[in-house]
């Protein structure tokens, strides 16, 4: 019996078809730990409570998600994208609580207006890290928290007048 010698087209082809498959084996095992990833990350944050813990958790999970691809549509395979929506809502909805009602108390508590000042513009921080401003009023408290924003936070002004000439801008965060 003769053995046939394989033309070399035919044997690049197959290689090439290996390599090929290979490496749709590999981005489908990367795209499935990805979402996995993104997932765990999300049921790490557990309780919500306005703290750093609580915070990097956040943006940890966050950032997972925000770097999935959705051009495969990788973010719609995440199972508990909706608990990582809740757990966002509630970290501001905190700190927004925070902020009102220690101003709802500033007399009773011996709270002063620079303590205030503060929590308004740090619960302001946190509204605008991490939801988009059509959707403020989504928020629970918000309707509450805006006078105060009116009457504490001066930032966008002062930074406005401060800042045009600084060329350096800082990064934007991911906003869900």
């Amino acid at each position: 019996m003769k053995i046939k010698k394989i033309p070399k087209i035919i044997l690049v082809t197959i290689i090439l078809s290996i390599f090929m498959i290979t490496f749709l084996i590999i981005s489908i095992v990367t795209s499935v730990e990805l979402v996995k990833r993104c997932e765990n990350s999300i049921s790490n944050i557990g309780v919500v409570e306005l703290n750093q813990e609580t915070e990097e958790k956040i943006d940890k999970a966050l950032g997972y998600y925000n770097k999935l691809d959705t051009n495969i549509s990788l973010d719609k395979k995440v199972s508990n994208k909706e608990e990582l929506d809740n757990s966002i809502n509630e970290y501001v909805r905190l700190a927004l609580k925070k902020a009102i009602v220690a101003d709802n108390r500033k007399i009773a508590d011996n709270i002063s207006e620079e303590e205030i000042s503060q929590l308004v513009n740090n619960a302001n921080g946190i509204l605008k890290k991490y939801i988009k401003e059509e959707n403020y009023n989504n928020i629970s408290g918000y309707s509450e928290f805006k006078p105060l924003v009116d009457k504490y936070v001066k930032e966008e002004i002062n930074n406005s007048n401060k800042n045009t000439s600084n060329s350096e801008s800082a990064e934007e965060p991911e906003i869900c």
